[in-house]
């Protein structure tokens, strides 16, 4: 059996801020709880600098 690279990952998050800077672009910064934080961060860490696709929904 191959293994193949999981290209999406699903998590909560609480936005923390979004800025926007000079080149009109903007930065947002989320807070990733401990259960999730290795595997966010591990997955962040390889698609850094790619372009990515997000989906939000709001919880309640």
């Amino acid at each position: 059996m191959v293994e193949t690279e999981k290209i999406a990952i699903e998590f909560p998050a609480e936005v923390r801020s979004l800025k926007t800077m000079a080149d009109l672009t903007a930065n947002l910064t989320l807070n990733v709880p401990e259960p999730y934080k290795a595997a966010v961060m591990e997955k962040f860490s390889r698609w850094q600098g790619l372009m990515v696709h997000i989906i939000a929904v709001q919880e309640d």
